[in-house]
């Protein structure tokens, strides 16, 4: 069955043209094409928001992503362009090019493209299960770049399978049309399958009834069975509503313990029951992040995340990942040993389904909060000094890690 896609714009780097064929039009896409080198990205956004505008443009479809070459931000662009995104690009430094060929094939091809990664390591013997009184953890990774799916999401597959662990996918209806075979993979290998939108699209500033609509259409894509989304950054009150009127159990929000400049937030990972118009749904919070954090960086994070949650007797944290950036070659190695600290720590890896399972019938250590959707709003930037001895020894190496991404991010107008 053909694929049915959105008007299109390609953000090709120039660079790049020797390495791709030169198509034009690939139907059913409607492509509209800029070519540019991708450190003049910000310098040229108006041009491309013209584009955007007048060719009423749905999804941005970026050659590069911010993992390999020059590492422009493009989530900064799609911001500022309010359109969906994915993009082709490679994921592993050393076959880059290679892999961007492959992918920017995959995508024009028309057709669904039959892979399903390297083999499964779900027949191999798994380390024994941690005590899940120690508490649990949920796995969270957005999916929405083809690289991610073609190479990343295998490697990631295969630790899980390796280590025992169950985890939520959000994926977007694009890369579940264009590879629905590993997307199948997921809920064979004991998995659960979320929502990310059609094309990582912005949810907010449409009504109630047209997210409704949105979220119906992507759940019957993936043939039911959903229960979470993910539209961190992209949603707002009527998102809630149309989640909760789409029979939808649950949303993630932001809630990181990102360490700061000479300061630690540190924030209680509140889980929230929202009475919405048509039902209830739960606000679970994403504590932990590993995008554009070192190992050490994410440790700190997972430990206070722990610590904050356990004050309040909750055993639950949850940690976003991404397959193209935690399952390329450079970070691979990290999202092992992130594998390896939560087993010693004896934290259980399971979805959030689980999570909401045990909420629900009200097994879940620590209880949760309720409030009316017109009253709850995600709790604020908590700023604190260093509260043991682990904050302050990790100080000194958090603060020279800050400056250096401000100096990177600073030859960047955003």
């Amino acid at each position: 069955m053909p694929i049915l896609l959105p008007n299109a714009l390609i953000i090709l780097d120039e660079r790049d043209r020797d390495v791709l064929p030169a198509v034009r039009q690939a139907p059913p896409w409607k492509l509209s094409w800029i070519s540019l080198k991708y450190p003049e990205i910000f310098d040229r956004i108006g041009e491309i928001r013209g584009i955007v505008e007048a060719e009423g443009i749905e999804i941005v479809i970026y050659g590069r992503n911010d993992q390999i070459e020059e590492r422009i931000n493009i989530g900064a662009v799609t911001r500022i362009l309010r359109t969906g995104y994915t993009s082709f690009s490679g994921i592993d430094r050393r076959n880059r090019a290679g892999q961007m060929a492959q992918c920017f094939a995959d995508l024009l091809g028309g057709e669904p493209v039959d892979i399903r990664g390297e083999e499964s390591a779900a027949g191999a013997p798994a380390p024994d299960p941690p005590d899940p009184a120690r508490g649990n953890v949920s796995l969270l990774f957005d999916t929405e770049q083809l690289g991610g799916v073609r190479y990343g999401l295998p490697r990631i597959l295969r630790l899980l399978a390796a280590y025992g662990a169950r985890a939520t996918f959000f994926a977007t209806n694009l890369v579940g049309r264009i590879y629905p075979g590993i997307i199948g993979r997921i809920r064979e290998e004991g998995h659960e399958l979320a929502i990310h939108g059609f094309h990582h699209e912005p949810m907010d500033g449409r009504s109630a009834a047209e997210q409704e609509s949105a979220i119906r259409g992507m759940v019957q894509e993936f043939g039911g069975g959903i229960r979470g989304a993910n539209f961190l950054g992209r949603m707002d009150a009527a998102t809630i509503e149309a989640l909760a009127a789409s029979g939808i159990s649950y949303f993630v929000y932001p809630l990181i313990n990102k360490y700061r400049l000479v300061s630690y937030p540190r924030r209680t990972p509140r889980h929230t029951r929202i009475r919405a118009a048509s039902g209830s749904i739960w606000a679970l919070p994403v504590a932990v992040e590993t995008y554009g954090s070192t190992w050490f960086s994410v440790r700190n994070m997972v430990d206070a995340a722990l610590e904050d949650a356990g004050r309040r007797g909750i055993d639950h944290v949850s940690i976003l990942c991404h397959p193209f950036r935690d399952g390329n070659l450079q970070h691979l190695r990290d999202m092992e040993r992130l594998f390896r600290y939560l087993r010693a720590r004896g934290l259980r890896a399971i979805p959030l389904a689980e999570r909401v399972r045990a909420l629900d019938a009200g097994e879940a250590t620590g209880g949760a909060d309720e409030e009316a959707i017109e009253s709850w709003q995600p709790e604020g930037l908590s700023i604190t000094s260093p509260r043991d001895a682990r904050d302050i020894a990790s100080l000194p190496a958090e603060n020279l890690m800050h400056i250096w991404r401000k100096v990177r991010a600073s030859r960047m107008p955003f």
